[in-house]
């Protein structure tokens, strides 16, 4: 029973989100007053995702948890030198900015439970060791222009 609700819930958000999100727009007006906090967050990593894939971003890993944190997004870049860079993103979805924005939601303690997540997450994948790597942000809220993203390259360091 409760396996058939929950696949009944994820349903009903990826119909939503196909709603919300057509012919490669990113509309969500509306999503902050009808959907949960939960899937207004899967929703937003699924639209980040989106948004980098877009970017020419490849998809490595999604939502990392180890001991220290959680990586929501972990994508890979090809340099131009034919290199990948590691590219760890943190998504931040605001539906108002009555308690700061996105950005500044990621002080410098959650700058540091990333950053040892993403040791932790190279220390699982010895192929990645060696490959540059950078921290993003992504600020999704619906108040504000480009369809609410703000992509936020290299917005820390480790």
């Amino acid at each position: 029973m409760l396996r058939r609700r929950a696949l009944s819930s994820v349903k009903s958000m990826f119909h939503l989100f196909s709603l919300l999100i057509r012919d490669g727009k990113h509309n969500y007006k509306d999503l902050s007053c009808t959907v949960s906090p939960g899937k207004r967050g899967v929703w937003g990593e699924k639209l980040a995702e989106n948004y980098l894939h877009d970017k020419g971003m490849k998809m490595l890993e999604r939502n990392y948890r180890c001991k220290f944190g959680e990586i929501d997004l972990i994508m890979g870049e090809d340099a131009v030198d034919g290199d990948m860079t590691v590219v760890f993103v943190e998504v931040r979805f605001r539906s108002n900015s009555h308690f700061g924005t996105g950005l500044e939601s990621v002080d410098s303690r959650k700058q540091r439970r990333i950053i040892m997540t993403a040791h932790h997450y190279l220390r699982q994948n010895p192929t990645l060791r060696d490959k540059p790597c950078r921290f993003d942000i992504i600020s999704i809220s619906p108040q504000k222009q480009n369809n609410g993203i703000c992509w936020i390259p290299a917005a820390f360091e480790a």
